[in-house]
């Protein structure tokens, strides 16, 4: 082929994973090696250029090394240190909620524009283990034209060209490319990933992209890879090869005028065992995520209803923290043990946030509450935008519920709560709390009440709502029925319970898309009926499996069209 047939955009990176074999503060030393490092190359070849996404890893330098800071900075200002991504890491992008999706574009990008006067339009996620059919949507409306991602490969997601349109729900798009060959390189002669990435391009297409550089813990473009890159810019036999970003490879790529396909959907899947390991992890993930949410939801109520200032700074540091634990081999499950300490931590420290701001802001509300009225009273408050109905727990002194209206509210006494002073009585109830809003109870002693009148029927082996009824077999504790009654349909083809699968794959579960074999399952079972009153029934399966036990608790509620597994191993 002849020379400049084909132009080929050397993109010099370092993949650095902050947590992965290794705990966050080894990270932390390799990101500030690693720049430095980068810096070093760029001065002493001219045309060498670096490219570097991850806004928190960005901080980490300006909190620690001031001067290289400000290197960033200059060699930004001249085009030879391209910041990409936007987003304050490299996510998961399967497991966080939407709204973290948007808060790394809001803090990222945010970042990128104060310090660095760069308003960032490549996304980010290279190493990722799948993105979400969502992303095309969120990442347009950020201001991000392109993204670029390695994960799924040819053989896990078959795509139609390399670079494609990824259009999201709505219709919006960007334009994507799947890095084929490794984003990283070893330390020397790089000649044969360069001849590889040349024929990684759409049909048409004369420009491609070839990742070099050491990764995963650090390292960078060496000496020894730019200098490869020097011979073969001199070999008539060799694409033209340039030192670029990856903004003018797609500017290069779109001026040709290429009508490239359109794909919609998730891209998809990945080491699907990361999708279940370290399930606490995950499960903290989500219970940080909407607890953040909800704690901004309620200072802000505080702040229209008796003008207390928004605590901006304490939400952001408690949504950078969250963030940083969803960089894709932390929520994923696919680090060190040890890692995740630090990472609880993390977690932790956002809570704390939130609990604090949430305590304090529903107090100042709360204290402007007119409560006066016969009983004991609180407040239930309602974060969302719309009507919730559900179930509340609440601490008991008294017989009886009524509302501000003075209505009465079916309640019942539950498993009270134990503590150190002893158990302390606990009821539950099920009402309608209003949008955005609250309202009042008052726990209440009355002399005369009315039999609240219940729709729940239970035994030792079946429960019935007005919606649902369900049946147990006694000896397995398996389920045998759940009917729909409004629909008068039978909603299980066969008995249903817990069972045990045997997965001898590593954490990651490539290749692995289903398990046939079932190893066993819980049976010799006892089942009982551990409470009916007018607001819940619940049976109680306890099942057996080798040395271990299952609890399942089971519930019906009056009111609510759910059923409730709470479920104990």
């Amino acid at each position: 082929m002849a020379k400049d047939d084909i132009t080929v955009y050397m993109i010099g990176n370092a993949h650095i994973d902050p947590v992965w074999l290794w705990r966050w503060r080894e990270g932390f030393a390799e990101v500030l090696a690693t720049c430095r490092s980068a810096l070093d190359r760029i001065k002493e070849f001219p045309d060498f250029v670096f490219t570097r996404a991850d806004a928190a890893t960005y901080k980490w330098i300006e909190d620690t090394c001031p001067e290289m800071f400000e290197e960033i900075r200059h060699f930004v200002a001249e085009g030879r240190w391209s910041v990409v991504g936007g987003w304050w890491e490299q996510a998961d992008c399967n497991i966080p909620g939407g709204e973290s999706f948007v808060r790394h574009e809001l803090y990222g990008k945010r970042y990128f524009l104060e310090k660095f006067g760069v308003d960032v339009t490549v996304g980010y996620n290279i190493d990722s283990f799948g993105h979400n059919a969502g992303l095309p949507q969120i990442l347009a409306k950020a201001g991000i034209k392109y993204y670029v991602f390695m994960r799924p490969g040819p053989h896990e997601k078959e795509l139609p060209a390399p670079v494609f349109w990824w259009e999201g729900p709505d219709g919006s798009r960007v334009l994507a490319h799947r890095v084929c060959e490794p984003y990283c390189t070893g330390p020397d002669e790089i000649a044969d990933h360069v001849a590889k990435s040349a024929q990684n391009r759409a049909p048409r297409s004369r420009v491609a992209t070839c990742f070099y550089g050491v990764g995963n813990h650090g390292g960078g473009p060496t000496i020894a890879n730019i200098r490869c890159i020097q011979r073969l810019q001199k070999d008539d036999q060799s694409p033209n090869l340039v030192f670029g970003t990856l903004e003018r490879f797609f500017e290069h790529a779109l001026s040709e005028g290429v009508d490239f396909p359109v794909v919609k959907g998730d891209l998809q899947h990945h080491a699907v065992g990361c999708y279940s390991a370290h399930s606490q992890i995950k499960a903290l993930n989500r219970k940080t995520e909407n607890s953040l949410v909800c704690a901004e939801i309620f200072c802000s109520l505080a702040k229209l209803a008796v003008h207390r200032s928004f605590p901006k700074k304490e939400f952001a540091c408690a949504w950078q923290r969250l963030l940083l634990s969803q960089f894709h081999d932390i929520l994923a499950g696919t680090s060190l043990e040890e890692a995740y300490e630090d990472v609880r931590n993390w977690l932790g420290c956002s809570l704390d946030t939130v609990d604090y701001q949430t305590v304090t802001a529903l107090s100042s509300i709360a204290c402007n509450v007119d409560t006066q009225g016969e009983g004991r009273p609180f407040v239930v408050f309602n974060p969302h935008a719309h009507p919730v109905t559900w179930n509340v727990q609440f601490d008991d002194t008294g017989d009886s519920l009524v509302d501000q209206n003075g209505r009465v509210i079916a309640s019942q006494k539950v498993e009270p709560v134990f503590e150190h002073t002893g158990t302390r009585p606990s009821r539950i109830f099920v009402d309608t709390i209003p949008p955005l809003g609250y309202k009042t109870y008052y726990s209440i002693r009355l002399e005369e009440l009315s039999p609240t009148s219940s729709q729940l029927i239970g035994t030792d082996t079946t429960l019935e709502s007005e919606r649902y009824r369900l049946e147990v077999d006694p000896q397995s504790g398996q389920l045998t029925s759940i009917t729909d009654l409004r629909r008068s349909l039978e909603l299980l083809a066969a008995p249903a319970g817990p069972i045990v699968l045997r997965d001898d794959s590593d954490t990651w579960s490539h290749g692995v898309a289903s398990y046939e074999e079932i190893e066993g399952r819980f049976g010799n079972a006892t089942v009982r009926l551990v409470e009916q009153g007018p607001v819940r029934a619940t049976i109680r399966i306890e099942s057996h499996f080798g040395q271990s036990t299952l609890w399942q608790d089971i519930s019906l509620y009056a009111g609510l069209p759910i059923i409730e597994f709470r479920v104990t191993v």
